[in-house]
């Protein structure tokens, strides 16, 4: 067996090929507490030298960030604040590369500077960056006096930072007004995320047993039903006149690449319509395994 392997594998060098990529993400918190103010009368001000605060990428974080300090009983639209947050966030990149040598071999981190010959030999490589958010509680009567501050990051190999902005709003919910100590390193499972962050759930109501891609399948599902279900006029100028089930094979992106009708449908310009109007409500199904097909219900009753 391990023969077969060894041959396996330089076969799949020979030809250019490479095994699929192990996730090598990252979490990371580092948090410090001096004090809890009594008065959360709050503003966020951004410190991020590359963004501007009116650019899209801070309006739209700063409002899934603001839900977070409002958790936290920050009152962040006062006209004088007695707390300033300054805020940093974005992607660096970590100058540091995950390789892999072989067969069920861990994957090792090494910086650019060590890529040489020594490493023409890996079947994989994979460059890191950070993604990160970066809080500072000051005192706005004293804007030296820091009350906490919190940094969280995700590494891995995606240079998106809403990749992970889930990740590091849920550790943030955590670590704000906290103190972790030392920096904390570690994982979150995609069920607990979705299940605790997404959809709210107490540890009292959630069950890590589901999986999360199947989850939000069924969420996504739930969704594009009830927006269809308000666009029955549209069907019928289409000319379809009667209930029917669609069943979808939506690409990544958002694209509708398949449709099939339960009745059928006859008519090539119903059908075509129909998926037109359809594919005009769909969102990309982040989330969710590829592959993965999607049941709707078209249409009036009879």
């Amino acid at each position: 067996m391990k023969l077969r392997k060894t041959v396996l594998l330089a076969l799949l060098l020979l030809a250019g090929c490479r095994l699929p990529e192990e996730d090598a993400a990252m979490l990371k918190t580092d948090a410090y507490l001096e004090t809890v103010p009594a008065d959360k009368r709050a503003v966020v001000r951004l410190t991020a030298e590359n963004l501007s605060e009116n650019s899209l990428e801070y309006k739209q974080f700063c409002r899934k960030l603001t839900a977070v300090l409002q958790s936290k009983g920050y009152d962040t639209n006062a006209d004088t604040p007695a707390v300033i947050i300054n805020l940093d966030f974005g992607v660096k990149n970590t100058n540091t590369l995950h390789v892999k040598y072989g067969f069920n071999t861990p994957e090792k981190p090494h910086s650019y500077d060590e890529v040489s010959g020594s490493l023409t030999s890996v079947y994989t490589r994979r460059k890191l960056y950070s993604k990160f958010v970066k809080l500072t509680a000051v005192d706005a009567a004293r804007p030296k006096r820091e009350l906490w501050k919190v940094e969280v990051v995700k590494e891995d190999a995606a240079e998106d930072f809403r990749s992970a902005q889930n990740e590091l709003l849920y550790l943030l919910s955590k670590y704000i007004e906290a103190d972790s100590s030392e920096q904390i390193k570690g994982t979150v499972l995609d069920t607990e995320l979705y299940q605790r962050f997404v959809l709210k759930l107490s540890a009292g109501e959630t069950d890590l047993s589901l999986n999360a891609g199947m989850e939000q399948k069924r969420e996504y599902e739930k969704r594009l039903r009830e927006r269809l279900k308000t666009e029955n006029a549209q069907f019928v100028r289409c000319g379809l006149n009667r209930k029917t089930t669609a069943v979808l094979d939506v690409s990544s992106f958002g694209f509708l690449t398949e449709i099939e009708f339960n009745p059928s449908i006859a008519d090539t310009r119903v059908r075509s319509c129909v998926a037109d109007l359809v594919e005009s409500f769909l969102p990309p199904p982040v989330g969710i395994p590829n592959g993965e097909r999607f049941s709707v219900t078209v249409g009036v009753a009879d």
